[in-house]
């Protein structure tokens, strides 16, 4: 996958910095696409309500063999064409909210499991509505970190925070203009290469562009499973 290409259906708010054409952008034009709401004073409540309330119809499952996740309030642009596999991809609709799950294990045999968290940066390019991301090109990707259990079986994702979502390799105009050109297609390539207004800097933003979840289960015979959700949040803005 090179890109997707998506439309925004609200206003986005971008934040330029000034530079010419020559230099290597450092720290890059920025928004803030954090997926998780918090509602830290409830938590308790909240996670009761997530283990119990299972039919809850605006709940996401996934059905693995060793066991099933659920996400509450979350939702992707199409349900029902989910692959449950080994490594799964999640896209999540422009309705969806990503702080909590919930996993209820099947595995009798399971003795321990460990779940970690990644995110990852991406470039998108904009024409005003339109935009690309870049996923497949220069990316900043955090360290694995837990995911911390805040009830029974209920865990809590990170917040990603605007700072975070900055970090991002340098890079000269050339270089996204070469990629998006053997890549994209020229149109694409032109948004930076021609600018029709302002500077080549006005027409791309950094952002958090990737949630990953690892889930890894070991089985009393030493067997290790791990299954790998990729996450890739709401980018309309």
């Amino acid at each position: 996958m090179y890109y997707i290409i998506s439309f925004c259906l609200f206003g986005c708010i971008l934040l330029f910095y000034s530079c010419n054409e020559n230099e290597v952008v450092k720290n890059a034009n920025i928004i803030s696409t954090t997926d998780s709401t918090y509602y830290i004073d409830s938590l308790p409540s909240q996670s009761s309500l997530i283990e119990n309330n299972n039919e809850n119809n605006d709940t996401l499952k996934l059905d693995f063999d060793d066991f099933q996740i659920k996400f509450p309030h979350l939702n992707t642009f199409s349900n029902s064409e989910i692959s449950i596999k080994d490594t799964t991809e999640l896209f999540l609709d422009l309705e969806s909210t990503l702080d909590t799950f919930l996993i209820n294990w099947k595995n009798e045999k399971m003795i321990s499991h460990s779940i970690k968290e990644q995110y990852q940066t991406v470039l998108s390019v904009q024409d005003e509505g339109p935009h690309i991301e870049l996923y497949e090109w220069k990316n900043h990707k955090s360290e694995w970190t837990d995911v911390n259990s805040i009830f029974s079986n209920v865990f809590l994702v990170r917040k990603i925070t605007e700072e975070e979502s900055s970090h991002f390799p340098k890079f000269t105009k050339q270089e996204l203009v070469s990629y998006l050109t053997l890549n994209v297609d020229e149109n694409w390539a032109n948004k930076i290469s021609i600018p029709e207004v302002g500077k080549w800097t006005e027409y791309f933003w950094i952002s958090f562009g990737i949630r990953r979840i690892s889930i890894k289960i070991i089985l009393n015979n030493g067997l290790e499973i791990t299954k790998l959700l990729i996450i890739y949040p709401p980018m309309g803005c």
